[in-house]
């Protein structure tokens, strides 16, 4: 079942008719949309701008914000647009700033817009809320900076998310957010982010809980889901090798902190199948990846490639939960190949997840 519109990349467009039989829109622009379930005990916040601080229709009001990164100062804002696009090489701005601005009016239409989309989640009622904050389609052209921006995009993540709005009819106690994300690394095909989690340890007992319950039906696209990762992997590992002449992290860190993120990312994935990198080649990528198990699969982990606890502080919510905005948070990284394939499958999974933590 499909309720949301997503294009060719995994975009998202919009709702379908069925989704806004149980839901109204409460509020729509070229940025993101929110939806609220006629009971108003559920939300859903998706992201439709792109998350490049470069690639954007300043004419239709649609900027490059990456809703997840700190809302910088207006010094760092304009720091960083001087930075572009040579800053999209740096981890330190893609890391950490949320927008770059030229102008005083660019940074307040931008701030404008950052303030809006977190004061859909911020607040004092019980309510679960799905966010997806980088669903937004990128139209940025390929360059050396950026092959393949298409990337870029948490593909598929509204889709997903939708579903898990429309399928939850438990009524929620406290004020939860839900942040769904995708990516095409190897890891677990779910990872269990708690950037606003009390208490982490959970995680990793409802990960393994889960995993149990859930190896069978992941395994049936494993070969799918390691076949996908060597085709994104070897084909990025590929430019780094040809533009930088090295994939070892440590030259890399003076070269472009962005291209020693994804190796770095990529040697996570196979160190958490038991591989390890020693020469750093592409050679030896493709023999460390032909000794993966795919039977062995793992389908949830917690606080692995992407532990949420930069992004938490980045976004404050600990001041915001001492605050009483927000009670917990959790971030949830996804497969895009099973976001995309088995949608239905990720929304049952990340509901189990979401009744595990907050019953």
């Amino acid at each position: 079942m499909k309720l949301a519109i997503e294009n060719k990349h995994g975009a998202y467009i919009g709702m379908k008719k069925e989704f806004l039989s149980e839901f109204y829109q409460i509020d729509g622009n070229p940025n993101f949309d929110v939806f609220e379930s006629k009971d108003g005990s559920k939300r859903l916040v998706v992201a439709k701008c792109s998350r490049l601080p470069d690639d954007e229709d300043k004419g239709k009001g649609k900027f490059g914000i990456d809703f997840h990164r700190a809302k910088p100062i207006i010094s760092e804002a304009k720091t960083f647009h001087k930075e572009l696009p040579n800053a999209l090489q740096s981890r330190n701005w893609l890391g950490n700033i949320a927008f770059a601005a030229e102008t005083e009016d660019e940074y307040e239409q931008k701030s404008k817009v950052y303030n809006d989309f977190y004061s859909y989640i911020f607040g004092s009622s019980a309510k679960i809320i799905y966010v997806t904050p980088h669903s937004g389609d990128v139209e940025r052209k390929p360059d050396n900076l950026l092959p393949y921006p298409k990337l870029e995009i948490d593909a598929w993540t509204a889709g997903v998310a939708t579903l898990c709005a429309f399928k939850d009819k438990r009524k929620p106690s406290e004020r939860i957010m839900i942040s769904i994300h995708g990516n095409g690394y190897l890891s677990a095909v779910i990872d269990l982010g708690g950037f606003g989690i009390s208490d982490p340890r959970k995680l990793q007992l409802v990960a393994d809980k889960l995993g149990n319950k859930y190896r069978e039906r992941i395994n049936q696209l494993a070969w799918e889901y390691v076949e996908d990762f060597s085709h994104r992997a070897r084909r990025r590992l590929k430019h780094i090798q040809r533009l930088r002449g090295t994939l070892d992290p440590a030259r890399l860190q003076a070269i472009s902190t962005s291209d020693k993120y994804d190796v770095v990312n990529i040697e996570k994935g196979l160190k958490l199948y038991g591989q390890r990198f020693k020469e750093y080649t592409l050679n030896e990528f493709d023999f460390l990846l032909a000794k993966i198990d795919e039977n062995k699969v793992l389908p949830l982990s917690a606080n692995y490639i992407f532990p949420g606890a930069k992004v938490g502080r980045l976004l404050k919510l600990k001041e915001r939960i001492k605050r009483g905005l927000l009670s917990s948070a959790i971030q949830v990284e996804c497969s895009k190949l099973y976001l995309e394939k088995e949608p239905e499958l990720m929304s049952e999974i990340i509901l189990n997840v979401r009744n595990e933590l907050f019953p």
